[in-house]
């Protein structure tokens, strides 16, 4: 698939973003590509600087060819390091798969921050650091740097605090087996929206029902306070002497 998942820690809801079209011309040549020639389209693949999502490619048939032929499941296994896995797991596999130019391994570190900011809001300069290899904060606040550029993660490094404020980032492709969770988590999030919005509309309702009361006793109130200056008037055009000596009403009495 060319589509990914990017459950945020802030609870918020997931980025999903689809591939971009720095992947099109590579999956038109990879449809007629076998063995070797596959083999160096998947290692252009991961040098080029615009691509950053790879399941359209590991759905190209003669992609998945690569990992049932000993000689170039290497190869496929890379390109499935760069689609769902981190520099840290290339580190653990790289004696066994063909060796990685300086672009894609910068790459790869790229795309393990963006990783780290699916999964947190605040990515912190000694996590990065140890998710990506590095052990100078310039190095990693250059890493930072590049992936913001490459509109891969929105963001800022805040040097005070030794960190990168995510706001947003793209997403990594979707596992196979990911697809499960994913109906899952939209489900809950589906259900929790659907009682949220009940709940908001009873409480829209009991507002209407109380405003509604308030304004009926208000009515009914002013009515009574009309219809008692009314009846005070009117006793008062009846007898003028008496409205003389009410306090506030007529001539001042005299001394």
């Amino acid at each position: 698939s060319s589509f990914g998942w990017c459950p945020h820690a802030s609870g918020g809801a997931a980025v999903v973003m689809s591939a971009g079209s720095g992947q099109e011309q590579f999956l038109i040549l990879a449809r007629n590509a076998r063995g070797k020639a596959c083999e160096a389209l998947v290692q252009q693949v991961l040098d080029s600087k615009t691509v950053f999502h790879f399941g359209e490619l590991l759905d190209v048939p003669s992609v998945a060819e690569l990992a049932t032929t000993p000689q170039s499941q290497g190869h496929h296994e890379l390109l499935t390091i760069f689609a769902y896995g981190t520099y840290c797991e290339y580190q653990a596999r790289a004696a066994a798969l063909p060796p990685l130019s300086a672009a894609a391994l910068g790459k790869l570190r790229i795309l393990t921050i963006v990783s780290l900011a699916c999964l947190s809001k605040v990515v912190e300069y000694p996590a990065a650091m140890a998710a990506v290899g590095l052990e100078s904060v310039r190095e990693v606040e250059e890493l930072f740097t590049e992936a913001i550029y490459a509109g891969l993660v929105k963001g800022k490094m805040n040097q005070q605090h030794q960190c990168l404020e995510v706001e947003s980032c793209v997403s990594r492709d979707i596992k196979p087996g990911d697809l499960d969770y994913i109906v899952a988590t939209l489900t809950n999030w589906r259900d929790s929206s659907s009682e949220a919005l009940q709940t908001l509309q009873n409480g829209i309702g009991l507002a209407h029902s109380e405003n509604a009361r308030f304004n009926a006793e208000k009515a009914a109130f002013d009515e009574m306070t009309k219809q008692k200056k009314d009846a005070m008037r009117a006793r008062d055009a009846d007898d003028p002497a008496r409205a003389g000596k009410q306090p506030g009403w007529g001539a001042p009495a005299r001394r």
